[in-house]
Parts: structure tokens; sequence; C-alpha cells
């Protein structure tokens, strides 16, 4: 009969394999990355996690308390916990609103302080006065105005009102640089820049002139000539052959004369230039009497009376005209 058992070599080995197994079970259990020290870093973690998360809430409750008083029991009829809650959508209601407008994001808005709204807020100014272009130098000095986030003070003079002294033609105002609230600049009348006594019968055909402020075309045909009244009165320039006579220049242009006399010296009457001549005895009703002159040879006029020694008070008037 065979007995059977377990030789001295096999039991070794097994005694070696379980050693080897103990030994890889406590690794993995209280190893440096084992069961237990993970368990531990769990527990580290979660701890950790807590401590953050209870510090926001008293940041909150703290803030809270300090906007709304709401810690410590209940406010317009809600609790600390609805307080808290509105007061974090309140936050993010505003921190969206800022976005929106163009302002700088804010990324926890439930734990922003006063400065980082403010430094959000900055960013709308950017933004709304981004297309602003106007300098110091357009804007009224000592006021102020906003240009691409920028506070500007403006440097333009104010010239207030300007009332210049009334101008004549051709004078000019020179308006100052800067900015002024409106004023009026005159000029004096051009009735009062262009006296005269001009008529239309005293210029030129189709030329023009103003006087006293009118604007007159002249109808004169030819060159534009004034009368010439001469007035005789008195004793003539010359005595000889039993009476006197008086003599005058013809000026250049002059082509007609007008001789008016009265009654009473009327005796033996004579006219003449150098290219005619003429007596007039007493002839009653006519008193006066119309020459044409040459303008190119008649240089002078000449008349008197016979038998006069002169010609009396008002005696004649000679008229020239073109």
């Amino acid at each position: 009969m065979k007995e059977k058992g377990i030789t001295l070599v096999a039991l070794i080995i097994t005694i070696i394999i379980l050693i080897i197994l103990a030994g890889i079970s406590l690794n993995l259990t209280l190893g440096e990355n084992g069961l237990f020290q993970m368990a531990l870093k769990a527990k580290e973690n979660m701890e950790l996690a807590q401590v953050e998360e209870q510090e926001k809430l008293n940041a909150l409750y703290t803030q809270l308390a300090i906007e709304g008083g709401y810690i410590g029991g209940t406010e317009g009829g809600g609790t600390s916990y609805d307080a808290i809650q509105k007061l974090i959508e309140f936050k993010q209601e505003i921190a969206n609103a800022i976005e929106q407008a163009g302002g700088n994001a804010i990324e926890e808005p439930t734990t922003a302080e006063k400065e980082e709204y403010e430094e959000a807020i900055k960013g709308i100014v950017s933004n709304v006065t981004k297309d602003a272009t106007a300098e110091d130098k357009q804007i009224l000095e000592g006021k102020t105005a906003w240009v691409k986030g920028q506070l500007v003070t403006g440097s333009m003079k104010n010239n207030e009102t300007l009332n210049p002294k009334a101008l004549n033609a051709g004078e000019s105002y020179p308006i100052p640089e800067g900015y002024t609230s409106g004023g009026k600049v005159t000029t004096n009348s051009l009735e009062s820049q262009t006296p005269g006594d001009a008529t239309a019968e005293d210029i030129a055909k189709d030329k023009i002139a103003w006087v006293k402020g009118e604007k007159i075309t002249g109808i004169a045909e030819g060159n534009s000539l004034p009368d010439i009244v001469i007035n005789v009165d008195g004793t003539g320039e010359f005595y000889n052959f039993g009476g006197c006579y008086v003599k005058f220049s013809i000026p250049q242009g002059y082509t007609k004369c007008i001789c008016s006399w009265n009654k009473d010296t009327l005796y033996n009457f004579y006219f003449y230039t150098a290219t005619q001549s003429d007596t007039i005895y007493y002839t009653a009703g006519v008193t006066n009497k119309t020459y044409t002159i040459d303008a190119e040879t008649d240089q002078y006029i000449q008349f008197g009376v016979q038998d006069r020694y002169d010609f009396g008070s008002n005696a004649c008037t000679i008229t020239l005209s073109k």
C-alpha cells in the first residue's frame, strides 16, 4: 500500500509564493500609491473643498450683511438663503449687462469686489466713446469730454459775442480763431458810399454808375458832356466900331450854342464864329436863337451889340451843349 503526501520541495515553493502574494497585497494597501494613501488624499481634498466653499459662503454672507443686513434671520419676508441667492443672481445680471455694454468680462461675478466692477465698467466708457474724434482745441476752453476712453479738457478760446464796427465796401473783418456765441457784422449803406448827382442823361449810353445807392444806366448818345451856361451882364470885353462884344473859347466836343437875350439888348445884336456870322435886328417877340458849331474849326464864339457901350443889366445867356 502506497502513502500520499507533500514533498519538502513543494512545500517550500508554496511558502515562497504565499510570501510574494502577501508582499504585493501589503504594497497595494499601504504603499505610497496604495489604497490607504489614496483614501487619505481623497479625504484631504474633500476637506479643502469644504474650506474653500465655506470661505466663499463667508464672503457672500459678509457682503450681504454689509449691503443688505440679511444675516441672522429674515429681512423683507425672505430667508438668509433667499437673500444670498438674490444677491448672486443680481451680481451675475450686473456682470452680464456690463459685458454686453462693451465692458470687461468679470470671471467670478459672485465673489467680485468693488474694484473689479469699477475696472469692468471702465471698458464701457472706452467702448461707448471709441468713435469720438474731438481734440482739445476743438472743445471749449475749460470744458471736458470723453474721447476713446480718455477724459479730454478743451483748450479752444471763447470769443463770446462778436460785434465789429460797420464796414465800408472793400473793408474786411478777420474772424478770430476759436468759439463765438454769435454776433453781427454790418456794412455801411451803399447810398452813403455812392454820393453823386448824375442822371441817366449825364451818363454815356449803356454805361452804368451808382448814384446814392441807385444803379443808373446811361442813355446819353456820344460823349457825355454837361451843358455850359455863360451869363453876360454889364460891359463887354471889347469896345470897337461903335459897340461892345464878348469872346468865349469853345471846349472840345460841343456842337450847339443857344443865345438868349433881353429884348432891350436886341438892337443890332450879332453873333459869329470862325465859320459863320449872323446879325439880328430888333424883331418883336424874338429873344433867342440856336446856332450849330463846327467842332473842328470853331474854336471861339464872339457876339455883341452895336451902338452900345455895354450889354446892360441881365443882357444875355449863352448855353453850350454837346
